[in-house]
């Protein structure tokens, strides 16, 4: 401060109580700006007790004389390094508020502030919370890439989508998005009014009515079940069928059903006159063991 008078000395204790509050104890020595009527005022307006140090006998507030020492050793041995005066006090404050005291063992600033100052030694030691944030991120990011369940689940508000229905009939019903609440969460106009659903399909164009009797599994494997026929034989050729020749035929409807069924060979000729024999299974039958109660 350019001047010491009570005047100036409260302005300047009414700068840092804005910042931190009221003190309940204030101790200084006897100076003539502390012992002031003026100054006695402003302390008993604010309820500070206030408390002087006995004349000439400085260790009475030996806290505030030892920090005094110690700054004057730390802005003595600061020369060196440059830099301006206001400088050199930041750099020391920094590092004095963040050391742990010798009598409370925490740091200043942890105990006034319940936490521990950044500084740039911070960035040799490891980061545990910048690390998990990192790591969470990789992950999303590899989902992102190789999860299909969650490619198919991207919809914007418009699209055209298929609702899980649980109370209907059928177990999927067409809607359309028209808002998006959350990463997964849809709000869908369907015919009877405004779902909100977290399990959606992405509706083809060519798509069918969900009338048929198609079973989806749960979602994720839940993808419209497209059904493949077989063409049918015509009269003529079956009446070419013959008993040396089989095959194995795949009919694919919902899941994979497999059928030993005669195969039409072009290659053969058949003797129509020659009576077919028919073949019959040679597996002995058991009668099947009922619980008679």
């Amino acid at each position: 401060m350019p001047s010491t008078t009570s005047e100036r000395t409260i302005d300047v204790l009414k700068r840092v109580f804005s910042r931190y509050g009221l003190p309940q104890i204030m101790v200084t020595d006897n100076g003539s700006q502390f012992t002031s009527s003026e100054f006695k005022e402003f302390v008993d307006k604010n309820g500070i007790v206030h408390k002087r140090s006995a004349p000439y006998h400085p260790s009475t507030n030996g806290q505030a004389e030892r920090f005094v020492q110690t700054l004057k050793q730390a802005l003595r041995a600061a020369r060196s390094d440059g830099g301006s005066p206001q400088a050199q006090l930041d750099r020391f404050l920094l590092a004095y508020r963040n050391a742990r005291h010798a009598v409370t063992g925490e740091a200043p600033a942890v105990l006034f502030m319940k936490r521990q100052l950044r500084i740039r030694l911070d960035n040799l030691r490891p980061n545990v919370e910048r690390r998990y944030a990192d790591r969470l991120h990789q992950q999303a990011q590899y989902r992102d890439k190789h999860s299909s369940v969650d490619k198919l689940r991207k919809f914007a508000v418009g699209d055209s989508v298929l609702v899980r229905d649980y109370v209907g009939k059928h177990k999927w019903v067409p809607g359309v998005i028209v808002d998006r609440e959350g990463p997964l969460m849809y709000k869908v106009q369907v015919q009877s009014g405004i779902w909100r659903r977290h399990q959606l399909l992405p509706r083809l164009e060519n798509e069918v009515e969900l009338d048929q009797n198609e079973s989806r599994q749960d979602f994720g494997s839940d993808i419209p079940v497209q059904s493949r026929s077989v063409p049918e034989s015509s009269p003529s050729r079956l009446g070419e069928i013959t008993s040396s020749q089989d095959c194995h035929i795949e009919t694919v409807q919902g899941d994979s059903v497999s059928q030993d069924l005669p195969v039409v060979s072009e290659d053969v000729v058949v003797d129509r006159e020659k009576p077919q024999e028919l073949r019959r299974s040679q597996r002995k039958r058991k009668a099947p063991d009922r619980l008679n109660l």
